[in-house]
């Protein structure tokens, strides 16, 4: 009797020890999971200074007789502006505690790349954004791919990373998608009249990629420097703010150069 009472506490504590395990393991995933969709809320957040950076930016470009871009320029002074830009913004009290790269280290090629399997993810991605028939279908297009085996198996820092990138390009296909905002970077590119008004362009919500924009080699070029851009971070520190002068600065790039 006490051989077998040994037998079936033994039996008891191994079931009991096996739940336990199962209870801790889902509450770490569970607790996972919550800092994962917080993290992701606030990259969509930071993405979403995308726009209102390109306007700050054409806004100082354009002059408001000339609305002409100077011979001047150069890539550098785009990065100093977007740099600026963010910097520049009332919420970022942490991230003003660090300094911005002096103007002569600002280097205007991007200094960092994605791995072959977070780039193969950011093709596949690219390729459905050309092809994506409104905003929402890609934003649930991420939201699946944040969740496929191949994107858990980056490491936390690249994840973070390739969905900032991404949440850049809906942002991007959003802002470029209005006729007048692709018109009057071309305009300050070729200093040529503005052809299309606010007024004839209409809320800016209502926009999204065009067949005519998609079949684009120019456009798509325009897109992808957005989202590769955000590898221009050495400029602002490796960080997502980092990251959105850098989406910013490339945009602005292969709008003008």
């Amino acid at each position: 009797c006490k051989l077998l009472y040994l037998i079936i506490m033994k039996k008891y504590c191994f079931v009991l020890s096996f739940l336990m395990c199962v209870f801790i393991s889902s509450c770490e995933n569970e607790n996972i999971c919550l800092t994962s969709k917080s993290k992701v809320e606030e990259l969509k957040k930071i993405s979403e200074y995308h726009s209102s950076g390109l306007d700050a930016i054409y806004t100082q470009l354009a002059g408001s007789s000339t609305r002409s871009i100077s011979s001047n320029v150069t890539r550098k002074d785009i990065i100093r502006l977007a740099s600026d830009y963010i910097y520049s913004q009332s919420k970022l009290e942490n991230f003003k505690t660090r300094s911005l790269s002096p103007s002569e280290q600002i280097s205007d090629t991007i200094v960092r790349q994605l791995s072959p399997k977070a780039d193969s993810l950011f093709n596949e991605y690219f390729t459905n954004l050309v092809k994506s028939s409104s905003k929402e279908s890609m934003l649930s297009y991420v939201e699946s791919l944040l969740r496929e085996e191949t994107f858990m198996s980056l490491d936390s820092g690249e994840q973070n990373f390739l969905t900032f990138m991404m949440y850049i390009g809906i942002d991007s296909a959003e802002y470029w998608s209005n006729p007048y905002n692709l018109d009057k970077w071309m305009s300050l590119k070729t200093n040529s009249p503005i052809t299309t008004t606010r007024s004839v362009a209409g809320p800016a919500g209502r926009y999204w990629l065009t067949r005519k924009q998609i079949n684009n080699p120019a456009f798509q070029k325009i897109l992808g420097a957005d989202c590769r851009g955000c590898g221009y971070s050495l400029l602002c520190g490796f960080s997502p703010w980092g990251w959105a002068a850098g989406g910013i600065a490339g945009s602005v790039d292969a709008a003008l150069f």
